[in-house]
């Protein structure tokens, strides 16, 4: 099950596992909820196609970066890549075991 760790703030370690096709956003109903401002309602998606995960940014205001890049489409994610989304900064982890920060997300 792929993971997303946090790498900043204070709550740096956490790690939020994840469905096979998660919303990251500041709505309620998504899988992922970031409460920040600057975060879009529905900001980016994570999607898994056979053994292969995506993520996507959905048309949000300050954009998603993978790796110091700024998304333009969907892209594939590799174990250890970094995704930037507004303050918040995450490592995409493929295969982790989970500890007792962990927190399930659900799509």
């Amino acid at each position: 099950m792929p993971l997303l760790r946090v790498i900043n703030d204070d709550d740096t370690g956490t790690r939020y596992a994840l469905s096979p096709n998660v919303v990251i956003g500041r709505a309620p109903d998504c899988g992922l909820v970031l409460e920040h401002q600057a975060v879009s309602r529905r900001h980016a998606r994570i999607v898994q196609l056979e053994d292969t995960y995506y993520i996507e940014d959905i048309n949000s205001r300050n954009g998603t970066q993978v790796n110091g890049q700024r998304l333009a489409g969907a892209l594939e994610l590799g174990d250890g890549d970094s995704i930037k989304i507004a303050g918040y900064k995450f490592q995409f982890e493929l295969r982790s075991a989970p500890d007792t920060s962990t927190v399930y997300s659900e799509a």
